[in-house]
């Protein structure tokens, strides 16, 4: 049975997790193809399509059970061709390996009502490619 959270819970935690373990200090955001893994702790599959460098203030206080990125976000030049699926967020320290112990997010990509939305999925190699809706909910 899932746990019941309150909204002022689920703002809390999200504003001290999400907001606090990805302050901005130099955290990415792969946008990549293929088959999201079954969990976050497992190393990533696919071809990082874009990669967002965070900076400070990437995430809105959280509001209704739910933090915002600060979009849009724009890579200026993809370095790889696909179409996206997924996405990682992670510290910038993670080395992608298998573990348990990396604080990381994954979720989907689409272009509208998806956990990341893109202004198209279709990403061909030094395409700019932009997110114009990232929203986590508790």
């Amino acid at each position: 049975m899932a746990i019941g959270l309150s909204t002022a819970a689920a703002n809390t935690l999200l504003d001290s997790g999400i907001g606090t373990a990805f302050d901005g200090a130099n955290d990415i955001l792969e946008i990549r193809d293929g088959t999201r893994p079954t969990s976050a702790d497992d190393i990533p599959t696919g071809t990082v399509l874009a990669e967002f460098t965070l900076v400070t203030d990437s995430f809105a206080t959280a509001s209704g059970g739910t933090i915002v990125g600060a979009t849009p976000w724009t890579e200026a030049s993809a370095p790889a061709a696909g179409t996206a699926t997924w996405f990682r967020l992670k510290q910038s320290t993670d080395t992608g390996v298998s573990s348990t112990t990396e604080v990381r997010i994954d979720g989907d990509v689409a272009a509208s009502g998806s956990d990341l939305n893109l202004s198209t999925t279709t990403i061909a190699i030094a395409d700019q490619v932009t997110i114009t809706q990232f929203d986590l909910s508790a």
